[in-house]
């Protein structure tokens, strides 16, 4: 049967449904109690979360909001009077950080790896924060490292798989990525999932340049393995 000129099936007229955190919460039980929880955990949802709605911010006993692998494409609706340390965003299509400011006096870690952010504007109100994990996103300019050395807490970062960080692989020269990152940014202790040397203690250093014999001998078989 052929359909009349500008008539739409009943499939093509009916709208998609966005599934948006409320929604996803209500999935998993009452409401209330579930925007009661310390710790929210909304990751991969079927279909994926496409909004983070107002729902958020009624969520204020939250500390740890877990929303990576979905379809997210921008942090909104969160809190001043949500107590927040971890937002889990990774794997997601996040091009900003914009939306961040309102949790900016509790976080401390934010791990989203696997997005779209070029620029790192708007981290910069985050002084609590201790961890960054954004690996594979878009930063290809140490301009936006810089951004970080405000920071005071910030100890540990992930980079992998960024522009900046391949263009240092390319040249098999990670190296001197390290010790730019280092420069820009004395006070990490952890880089890309490796500890710096620069941040071992002064007795810990002194062993490293002087250790008796024993500490050689330990240090020596653990390279031979």
């Amino acid at each position: 049967m052929t359909m009349k000129k500008g008539v739409k099936s009943a499939a093509a007229t009916k709208k998609k449904k966005v599934q948006d955190c409320a929604s996803a919460l209500s999935n998993l039980g009452d409401l209330s109690d579930q925007c009661a929880a310390t710790a929210i955990d909304l990751s991969g949802q079927y279909p994926p979360i496409q909004v983070m709605d107002s729902i958020l911010k009624d969520c204020t006993s939250c500390e740890k909001l877990s929303l990576s692998t979905n379809n997210i494409d921008r942090i909104q609706n969160l809190s001043d009077t949500m107590p927040l340390k971890i937002l889990s965003v990774g794997r997601n299509g996040i091009r900003k950080l914009d939306g961040i400011q309102p949790v900016a006096g509790t976080l401390e870690q934010l791990w989203i790896s696997y997005n779209a952010i070029e620029r790192l504007e708007g981290i910069e109100c985050l002084q609590k924060l201790n961890v960054l994990y954004m690996s594979n996103n878009k930063i290809s300019d140490w301009q936006e490292i810089d951004r970080l050395s405000c920071l005071p807490h910030l100890s540990d970062v992930l980079f992998i798989g960024n522009p900046l960080y391949k263009r240092y692989q390319k040249k098999n020269n990670l190296a001197e990525y390290t010790q730019e990152m280092m420069k820009r940014l004395p006070h990490l202790k952890k880089l890309d999932g490796t500890i710096l040397q620069a941040t071992l203690t002064d007795e810990e250093d002194e062993e490293e340049n002087n250790g008796d014999d024993t500490t050689n001998q330990g240090r020596e078989g653990l390279e031979n393995e």
